[in-house]
């Protein structure tokens, strides 16, 4: 039974292999290879794994070297120093869906896509230093960088997918209230990253094939935004290649993808993950995003609560969408909400490495010059209360012209 589920996956992932789509780099592997590792291969590897563990050692050997380094070491420095925030997420993004197992699209060019693999990823995941302190090694090209890091971050940089913005705080109130009925009162995000489309991508050209052919029936074009309870270790996938059947569930209006425009429904359903504990977004992370979506579309149903019989006082103005086509979605903002913030920031991680020596002279320095005042100040009452001191003001002007060394 296990070698027919690893010929029908074999086969599967030649199959993907072939489809061809857009290239980013003649440099990057795995991008070209979308084989989503089956759920069935993935449990029957974990119970045969458990019988034959391997060590740390055995596990890093099954990593393929990088190859490129250099040439992969100076484009994650590039967007290093241009937005570190960007990087951020995108590896606590995928580390969340590596520790849910559901890391899809896999990055077979690295390790097999196999249980073995993906412990050797969660193992090569702790290795990834905060992102300050790996722009500082890469600025230095220090002996301290792991070369399978590097092959992993910059796997994740040539993923097809959009391109994230970060938002400004002050913005966050007009882009939830595209949002129809948006109450003001709910939780507002800690970030918002908004999704630049790549309009090359199988997703946003079927989106847009979709939207010719309503046109060309003459139909009118309307479209809405919502709110989709995507959770921290679905959004790898979700941004990478698209809202797959596997996303859909079976809810009151039958099988498909389920939209609200109540951010507080939305968000009771999509509860609070540990990701990962180095990054500047916070170790435990709550998600949502915001989708827009093609509302006269017979794949589309509206209902409210009145139609499944939960209505109240509170939910009059709710409204749900089941989307049965995923290809009339898509993704335009992550909301991130930061459960548990980061105690970890870049100027600390910076800093850590100089503080031992660094510590004992701004010491030193801080001490002579409290002794200096102390001095300086006991001869001052001494000489205004006691004129017998008189003679002690060619000592004070000695002690002034001492100064704290540099």
């Amino acid at each position: 039974m296990q070698m027919e589920l690893e010929t029908e996956a074999a086969e599967r992932g030649e199959e993907l292999a072939t489809t061809p789509h857009e290239s980013t780099s003649d440099l990057v592997e795995g991008t070209q290879s979308f084989q989503m590792l089956p759920e069935n291969v993935l449990l029957q590897d974990n119970l045969n794994s458990k019988k034959n563990c391997l060590t740390e050692h055995e596990l890093m050997a099954k990593l393929q070297p990088c190859v490129n380094y250099e040439l992969k070491a100076k484009d994650i420095l590039q967007v290093l120093q241009k937005d570190l925030d960007v990087l951020d997420l995108k590896i606590s993004m995928y580390i969340a869906a590596c520790n849910a197992g559901h890391l899809k699209p896999f990055p077979e060019h690295i390790v097999e896509a196999s249980f073995e693999g993906l412990q050797c990823l969660l193992l090569l995941n702790s290795q990834i230093p905060p992102l300050a302190l790996l722009r500082k090694n890469l600025e230095e090209d220090s002996d301290d960088i792991n070369k399978h890091v590097i092959s992993v971050i910059h796997w994740l940089l040539r993923l097809p997918g959009p391109r994230y913005v970060d938002v400004r705080p002050q913005e966050f109130p007009e882009i939830l209230q595209k949002v129809e009925s948006f109450q003001p009162y709910e939780i507002l995000p800690n970030y918002i990253f908004r999704a630049m489309v790549n309009k090359t991508s199988p997703n946003h050209l079927q989106w847009m094939a979709t939207k010719e052919k309503l046109m060309a029936g003459k139909s009118e074009l309307e479209t809405k935004f919502a709110f989709y309870c995507g959770e921290v270790e679905q959004l790898h996938s979700l941004t990478s290649v698209g809202l797959y059947p596997f996303q859909k569930i079976n809810g009151p209006k039958g099988f498909g993808v389920y939209l609200t425009n109540n951010l507080k429904s939305c968000l009771d359903n999509s509860s609070p993950k540990w990701v990962w504990g180095k990054s500047v977004f916070g170790v435990e992370l709550q998600t949502a995003i915001i989708v827009e979506f093609i509302v006269n579309h017979p794949d589309v149903i509206c209902y409210t609560d009145a139609d499944t019989g939960n209505e109240s006082a509170e939910s009059q103005e709710n409204k749900y969408y089941c989307v049965t086509d995923t290809h009339l979605i898509q993704l335009r903002y992550l909301l991130i909400y930061a459960k548990t913030p980061s105690k970890l920031k870049p100027e600390k991680i910076l800093s850590a490495k100089h503080s031992s020596i660094g510590s004992i002279f701004t010491f030193n320095r801080a001490f002579v010059l409290a002794g200096y005042i102390l001095a300086s100040y006991l001869i001052l009452t001494s000489y205004k209360f006691n004129p017998k001191y008189k003679g002690l003001t060619s000592l004070l002007t000695s002690i002034k012209s001492i100064k704290p060394f540099n």
